[in-house]
């Protein structure tokens, strides 16, 4: 009698952990195939696309790339995202450590309110104020830019 409850209770894991992969096999599924939808039809001619547009391509074009840097101007772009990530990357790196070093060894009366400012700019979640740094933006002109 116990080795039939022990036995069904590893069946009832076994198939658990079956639906368990095939829920996660579904997820990783949806997931990565928008990718190979995106990366498959950057390979492929405009007609080819209408034609077959779920199939890999029979011929890699890699026209769409060499168009987008010529035409598009994405080598330029791409040089301006990297100066200005970088740049942006250094002045952030010196002034927090800065900031990091006065706050940690330093002594003075309103150290733990501004901890406690710290903290609570961190603990406001990025999507809620997504929408104000796009209106401010947008008045200021630096929009599209």
């Amino acid at each position: 009698m116990t080795g039939d409850i022990i036995n069904k209770q590893k069946v009832n894991r076994s198939v658990q952990s079956i639906f368990r992969y095939i829920f996660c096999f579904i997820g990783v599924f949806l997931s990565i195939y928008p990718l190979y939808f995106i990366i498959v039809s950057s390979l492929k001619s405009n007609t080819e696309i209408f034609a077959s547009p779920f199939t890999p391509p029979s011929v890699f074009n890699f026209d769409n790339y060499v168009r987008a840097i010529e035409i598009g101007g994405l080598g330029r772009q791409f040089i301006n995202s990297l100066i200005l990530s970088i740049s942006s990357l250094f002045v952030t790196l010196v002034l927090s450590s800065m900031v990091a070093f006065a706050i940690s060894r330093l002594k003075f009366k309103i150290k733990n309110l501004i901890r406690v400012y710290f903290v609570m700019g961190m603990m406001v979640p990025i999507q809620s104020i997504i929408v104000p740094i796009a209106f401010a933006a947008n008045t200021l002109g630096i929009r599209d830019n």
